[in-house]
């Protein structure tokens, strides 16, 4: 595969790293060098995303949710709640609340595996009332779907 420029690049691997994630995520069973490439599929997505000229924060924030959901399917929940923190620090400098929810979502799911119960309980909270605020219903669902996965304890 060839790429008349750089910009091009970035976009085509921030993408297909990004789902190739996905796939790791979605494997019921992993081997030890699943889950080394699907922690080096994340970062690498996560830096084609900051190389690209369309750049901005709610692109940051997804990026930076999945690699917290990948700390997370691994149980490192002190760097879950790093990159889950990351998440909604971007996601709050934009005015879309499918993002932050997301944001707050993956900062639930850090804290429950770290059994930090009230920012659990406060994050849940944030990312349900944000989930109620997404105009798409598809989306709002996703986010639902996704907050009913979490233990409220």
């Amino acid at each position: 595969m060839s790429f008349e420029d750089e910009n091009a690049a970035h976009r085509h691997f921030s993408a297909t790293l990004f789902n190739q994630t996905w796939e790791y995520l979605d494997k019921t069973e992993r081997t030890q060098e699943d889950e080394e490439m699907m922690m080096l599929t994340a970062f690498a997505s996560y830096y084609h995303w900051t190389q690209r000229p369309d750049v901005n924060p709610e692109k940051v924030s997804i990026a930076t949710w999945q690699i917290s959901r990948v700390y997370a399917v691994l149980g490192n929940g002190n760097e879950a709640v790093r990159w889950a923190r990351r998440s909604v620090e971007e996601a709050e400098k934009g005015s879309d609340p499918f993002f932050l929810g997301y944001g707050f979502e993956a900062l639930a799911r850090a804290c429950d595996l770290v059994g930090d119960t009230e920012l659990l309980d406060a994050a849940l909270r944030t990312a349900e009332e944000l989930a109620n605020l997404v105009p798409d219903k598809a989306s709002r669902e996703a986010l639902q779907a996704d907050l009913a996965t979490i233990n409220s304890h």
